[in-house]
């Protein structure tokens, strides 16, 4: 195996399986930046003008851009059969580890740019120099503080290590904000002193475990974001028994055979982390907009109802395919999936318009009720209805 050439092939494979996934979805992607961008600017430029005078915007700031570092990932394209095969060439894999660091930090610099984009508005100063100087610094800071968590023995200490990385993030940016920036390299000093003096005063091999593990989670993460839009093969589902939600759910569906297929969608929907943990989230981003930002709550809604029924639409093919065996009709199967789709919009609809019932006005209220009523109509029997005879 000539290892001088085993990064380039293995980010040529990875891109070319990529490739294929995002021809497809590319004008989707564009459309929901396009309509979610617009709809973000517009609340979050709202939202700015109703701060008071006393809100900590330096430090609310940093918080941010200090939370988007934590959730930078390092990608070494490891995989399994790489502990058998690699291992005993460990020591001749540096150049690999480099280019994968400098790959990594790449693609992190973007998500970091947008973070900063993100929050100009929102700080009071903006000098490009020792915004771009500070800002190198804590990326490659970052890329040595998720690098090193391979050797960090116990859930404690990973723990501690991440408050620490967090904690540092937040100063440098806050003294960035406050145009103390000197004092931001400062803390970059003391972290670097501090991580080189802990992990480099001895040589030490790799975690392949963890790297591997790591690695297999942030393809899931990309996998699991196209599964929005196309059935992915190599997608793994977990799933948790949720006893308290599936006893509601089989006494809410009654037990006759035109029920078998909502019964399964339902537990489905349910059970699995990818969709009950969106429906959760976004649940819960709905209500803390309609309390920070009370202007057009039908407007956030009838957005929120949008991007829950889009992100459920690839539950259809979530099924196991056995159940077609079935003595049951396609149409019975279709029927069921609207059936299910509709059921957790209403949900969902209710519990926002129970809060805007707290939060606003009665004719808000209202309003909001009547946009959800038809948006919710047009999105199962028309839009959710058309995707279905497309993926069928």
């Amino acid at each position: 195996m000539d290892l001088q050439s085993l990064w380039a092939k293995r980010l040529a494979d990875f891109f070319e399986q990529m490739s294929k996934y995002f021809s497809i979805i590319a004008s989707s992607i564009f459309y929901i930046l396009i309509i979610g961008g617009s709809i973000f600017i517009y609340y979050y430029m709202t939202l700015l003008k109703q701060l008071p005078t006393s809100f900590p915007r330096e430090a609310v700031a940093a918080l941010f851009v200090s939370i988007m570092t934590i959730r930078m990932r390092i990608r070494t394209f490891f995989k399994k059969p790489d502990i058998v095969f690699l291992l005993a060439a460990e020591s001749h894999l540096s150049s690999y580890i480099k280019r994968s660091l400098t790959y990594s930090t790449t693609l992190n610099s973007f998500t970091l740019f947008i973070a900063l984009v993100m929050v100009i508005p929102l700080v009071s100063t903006f000098h490009i120099v020792s915004w771009t100087l500070v800002s190198t610094a804590a990326l490659l800071l970052t890329t040595w503080f998720i690098w090193v968590k391979q050797w960090l023995p116990t859930r404690s200490s990973l723990l501690i290590h991440t408050f620490i990385h967090i904690v540092s993030m937040w100063a440098m940016f806050y003294f960035l904000f406050s145009e103390k920036w000197l004092l931001s390299l400062l803390v970059w000093m003391v972290n670097g002193g501090f991580l080189y003096i802990l992990f480099s005063h001895k040589k030490r091999g790799f975690n392949w475990l963890y790297l591997i593990d790591q690695e297999e989670k942030n393809t899931e993460r990309l996998y699991r974001f196209i599964h929005l839009f196309v059935d992915v093969p190599h997608l793994k589902n977990t799933f948790h028994k949720r006893t308290l939600f599936i006893v509601l759910a089989e006494k809410a569906i009654s037990f006759k055979q035109p029920s078998t297929y909502t019964y399964l969608f339902l537990r489905l929907a349910i059970r699995y982390d990818q969709y009950f943990g969106m429906y959760i989230r976004l649940t819960l981003i709905g209500l803390m907009i309609l309390y920070f930002v009370p202007a057009k709550p039908w407007l956030v809604t009838v957005s929120m109802l949008y991007m829950t029924g889009y992100q459920l639409l690839p539950l259809q093919r979530a099924r196991n395919e056995m159940v077609r065996l079935y003595p049951l009709t396609h149409a019975l199967l279709q029927s069921s999936f609207l059936k299910v789709i509709l059921s957790l919009l209403i949900v969902q609809a209710s519990i926002l318009t129970l809060f805007t019932l707290f939060t606003h006005p009665l004719s808000a209220m209202l309003m909001v009720f009547l946009a959800q009523a038809i948006f919710i109509g047009w999105f199962v029997y028309h839009f959710a209805k058309k995707r279905w005879k497309v993926s069928r």
